[in-house]
């Protein structure tokens, strides 16, 4: 007889460009070995505010997912995990996360500890920043262009602002644009504009990540600058560049922790392998985009990209490397 797991899902953002990148992923990898067990999976699906900076709006939502009983909750982001930790008082539900950072959640960093509820990927991130911000550069010196990047930062994310900091120490000329309230975006944009940036980059934050159409339009019809993102879908909505963690490893990963969980609990795991880090990094590059604003890629960078957009169609795009 076939018995059913019932998996939470707890997103800050309605399904959109989520579906395929990260919740379909997750729900493939996860239902196989599900199945191999005689067992059904039922996806408890609860979809928060689409802005992080409605904190109470994601804590009702994990209170009604926790009402739920579900059998585990899998999240993607560190404000999930943390609203998912603090509704569920008794610590009796596990939560795993598959692109978290500890740093930013002191409450998801005390439930990663031995004995806790919480499981998960830790993403890369703001640690990949530098070297986006040089690839830019190199891209930038080999066209011939010459002046200031812009940065937009949201000072009230931890990884954000970390990541700009390091950026300052480059001997790279940056300026930073302070975005920390999704409906401040077009004025601040404006105030890049008037900054005459030859580039913008995004930092490490979800603000510009939900907000990333605008972002790209502005750069391609306000400005004919190029956008380097820090998710490589960036890349595919037009972005010159973008180099992160592989999304698609991590919720496969993600999904062989809520698989252990099902299967014995979050107890039967080791601890070397309840946080694990990110294993995978991928550097995409959007050819047409360089073509369009006339920006000469280096072959170096050439070889080195795992993904090279070269039509108008990512699912066509070809791979750099096997």
């Amino acid at each position: 007889m076939t018995s059913t797991r019932r998996v939470g899902i707890l997103l800050t953002s309605p399904p959109g460009h989520l579906q395929a990148e990260y919740i379909t992923p997750f729900e493939e990898a996860l239902t196989a070995p599900v199945k191999a067990r005689d067992q059904s999976v039922e996806f408890l699906r609860a979809y928060a505010s689409r802005h992080l900076t409605n904190a109470g709006d994601i804590r009702k939502h994990a209170a009604n997912l926790v009402a739920c009983k579900p059998d585990v909750i899998w999240v993607i982001s560190t404000a999930s995990a943390e609203a998912a930790l603090e509704a569920d008082t008794g610590k009796t539900i596990p939560v795993v996360g598959s692109a978290v950072n500890l740093r930013n959640s002191k409450t998801v960093e005390a439930a990663a500890q031995k004995g806790g509820n919480f499981a998960g990927v830790l993403s890369l991130g703001p640690e990949l920043g530098v070297q986006r911000l040089r690839r830019l550069d190199q891209i930038l010196k080999v066209s011939g262009k010459s002046g200031t990047i812009g940065v937009l930062v949201d000072a009230s994310h931890a990884g954000s602002a970390a990541e700009f900091k390091a950026f300052e120490g480059q001997q790279i000329a940056v300026k930073a644009f302070n975005v920390t309230k999704p409906d401040a975006l077009a004025s601040v944009l404006k105030d890049v504009q008037e900054a005459r940036v030859i580039a913008l980059m995004t930092t490490h934050a979800p603000i510009f990540q939900n907000r990333r159409a605008q972002i790209l339009q502005f750069c391609a019809e306000q400005m004919s600058i190029p956008l380097v993102g820090h998710r490589t879908f960036f890349v595919e909505d037009g972005a010159l560049l973008a180099e992160s963690s592989d999304l698609r490893d991590q919720m496969r990963r993600s999904a062989e922790l809520v698989a252990a969980i099902l299967r014995g609990g979050i107890g039967s795991l080791d601890d070397k392998d309840r946080i694990q880090q990110s294993r995978k990094t991928e550097l995409a590059i959007n050819l047409v985009t360089a073509a369009e604003l006339e920006l000469t890629v280096p072959d170096e960078l050439l070889q080195q990209a795992h993904r090279l957009i070269s039509n108008c169609d990512p699912k066509k795009s070809s791979s750099a490397k096997a």
